[in-house]
């Protein structure tokens, strides 16, 4: 009987493992002084085609937002040569821009948005970030975008 369960485990094997693959990264509010508190989580998901960015976010600002995955693991701000904080520049410069996030006018986003010929393990120590337009200061300091959420991805 033992040995025909291991050898039921082993046939199943390869079923249980065709599921796709999920994490969920938590988002946080950027400010000028640093990585504020927690606006919900993404749950990123290895599809067959790429991956899929489900939001769970609140308390974030109404309208259109850029989201991208960037090249460094961090959240952390720096301040420029002009003095102007620019929060979450850790995270260094988009490798993949996703599709738009739009947060509805009760702050919340929940649209799952996707993007192609991108896996999981490209994640790996990256960083998320959500960003908006930038403001006249930063677009002086040669920015065009204000980073207002930033989820580390170091654990995985």
């Amino acid at each position: 009987m033992k040995k025909f369960l291991i050898v039921l485990f082993v046939a199943c094997l390869p079923f249980s493992t065709g599921h796709a693959r999920e994490i969920a990264v938590t988002m946080h509010a950027l400010t000028a002084s640093g990585v504020g508190d927690s606006i919900g989580v993404i749950v990123v998901t290895d599809t067959g085609n790429g991956l899929r960015m489900t939001p769970y976010l609140s308390n974030m600002q109404p309208g259109d937002f850029m989201f991208s995955i960037n090249e460094n693991v961090g959240c952390h701000g720096q301040i420029t040569g002009f003095d102007t904080a620019i929060p979450g520049l850790a995270a260094g410069k988009a490798l993949w821009q996703m599709p738009t996030l739009t947060v509805a006018a009760d702050g919340q986003v929940t649209q799952s948005v996707e993007i192609a010929n991108v896996r999981l393990t490209d994640l790996s120590q990256r960083t998320l970030v959500i960003s908006k337009a930038a403001s006249p200061t930063l677009a002086l300091a040669g920015f065009q975008s204000e980073r207002v959420a930033c989820g580390s991805l170091e654990l995985y």
